[in-house]
């Protein structure tokens, strides 16, 4: 009896090992390519108050997409210190409905699309020039600064899942600033994350998917707040960590206020958001 026990008990612990994931996290190789594609779908409902009555009323629906393409030029160890990047794709839409009447209005293009930039770290600070090697123009490089500030570091979201082993059900807490390198971009660098928890579901191709739940807030100026509870799934490789793809959506809550016709108002909205980002490597 206690040996089929022994042996039940072997065979129960089998299976929980075997449930395990193990993720690797190879360092960054000179010459790969990865394509990065980032897409943000707001729609809000807004209500301008004064004196507790409405005064008026519109929906607000902008997307951002963005895709670029960075080629790896040089490593340090687990650190990326060089490379080239392209502005492939940024798309700004905004259509603004009030009175039934939808407003398109197109965001200004962006100094960035379409151009290629070498990107590298030199005595610590962040260095940008084009393919050339020339100085490019301030916006331009002020943009992309913001996008590589962080270049140099070793990736802070393989750091969090590499080497390590998960269970199904076990839940990884992602530190706020780590998950802003992650979901945002120079677009949306004023977003701040509070919370971001992954949960692992299961394994699929090499990958192993996540629920994800994320709590962020953005200060749109000194009067109005921006919170944001989203919530979906992401992909991450288990022979690389790096995050595949990632859908999330969910709840917005806009409040704060606003100068209208010479008069401080309040505003109040509500709507919805999707966010989804997405990584090929070549």
């Amino acid at each position: 009896m206690k040996r089929l026990l022994l042996l039940f008990s072997i065979c129960v612990l089998g299976v929980v090992w075997a449930q395990q994931i193990s993720f690797n996290a190879a360092p960054p190789k000179v010459g790969q390519t990865f394509v990065r594609t980032s897409s943000y779908k707001m729609d809000v409902d807004v209500i301008l108050k004064f004196a507790g009555e409405s005064l008026q009323e519109h929906n607000d629906v902008s997307t951002v997409t963005v895709r670029k393409a960075e080629t790896i030029l040089e490593t340090n160890r687990d650190a990326i210190t060089k490379l080239k990047v392209t502005y492939e794709l940024i798309d700004r839409k905004s259509v603004i409905t009030e009175d039934d009447i939808p407003e398109n209005k197109k965001g200004e293009p962006s100094p960035v699309l379409g151009r290629t930039y070498v990107v590298s770290v030199q005595n610590g600070a962040v260095k940008v020039t084009d393919v050339h090697g020339l100085k490019p123009s301030n916006d331009e490089i002020d943009i992309v600064e913001s996008d590589y500030k962080n270049l140099g570091e070793a990736d802070s979201f393989l750091q969090v899942f590499k080497n390590k082993s998960i269970q199904p059900g076990e839940r990884v807490q992602m530190p706020g600033i780590v998950a802003e390198g992650i979901f945002t971009d120079s677009e949306h660098r004023q977003v701040k994350v509070d919370n971001a928890t992954f949960v692992l579901k299961n394994v699929r191709q090499n990958a192993a998917i996540f629920d994800t739940a994320l709590k962020m807030q953005w200060n749109q100026d000194a009067n109005t707040s921006v919170k944001m509870n989203v919530a979906g799934e992401t992909h991450v490789s288990i022979q690389s960590s790096r995050m595949l793809s990632s859908t999330l959506s969910g709840t917005v809550r806009v409040t704060g206020a606003e100068q209208l016709y010479n008069r401080l108002v309040m505003v109040d909205g509500k709507g919805k958001i999707t966010i989804t980002e997405t990584l090929q490597i070549k």
